[in-house]
């Protein structure tokens, strides 16, 4: 898999749809349990809870970044999992490429990603619905299975994220000093 110009990406898998919608209260500020410190067997969608938990800034600012340039959309989350072993999320990064679809060409990108499985209309529903002010709709991509991960009633909106990363960046770019 491949992201090309930060809008489409390439790959040979097929996939049916997941939707996870993460909550305060299934996202608390500081876990009162620790996160799983490896990816445990199961249904390949096992990784996302934790990955979300320490990269939700990053797709909520890609989010509020997308949806002010193209409108609505999907953000794209690509991730490379390490095979074969598992990942302690707390130390270890895991390399990953974010994109933003807008809701115009999300059916289009599914169907050249050969994503048959996933429910266009399901999707572009949540697309049309979801409160860009407090939510994000992702497309998840590492295993075989593709994961739609709706963000509900976030405790950092959007918005937030991305005025948090610029200015991590601007701390350690020196940008807009």
């Amino acid at each position: 898999m491949a992201l090309r110009h930060g809008a489409g990406l390439t790959t040979g898998g097929r996939g049916r749809l997941a939707t996870i919608a993460i909550t305060r209260t299934a996202m608390p500020s500081k876990p009162t349990t620790p996160l799983p410190p490896r990816i445990i067997g199961g249904d390949g969608t096992v990784w996302v809870q934790p990955f979300l938990h320490q990269h939700f800034v990053q797709l909520g600012a890609m989010a509020w970044q997308g949806l002010h340039r193209s409108g609505r959309g999907l953000v794209v989350c690509e991730v490379e999992l390490p095979q074969g072993r598992p990942i302690h999320w707390a130390t270890e990064p895991v390399p990953h490429r974010l994109g933003y679809w807008p809701r115009g060409e999300v059916t289009a990108q599914l169907r050249a990603l050969r994503l048959d499985t996933v429910d266009h209309g399901l999707l572009q529903h949540a697309l049309v619905t979801y409160d860009a002010g407090t939510e994000l709709v992702a497309l998840m991509l590492a295993s075989a299975e593709p994961t739609i991960v709706q963000l509900r009633r976030m405790r950092i909106t959007p918005a937030e994220c991305h005025r948090q990363l610029q200015r991590r960046r601007s701390e350690f770019c020196g940008v807009g000093r």
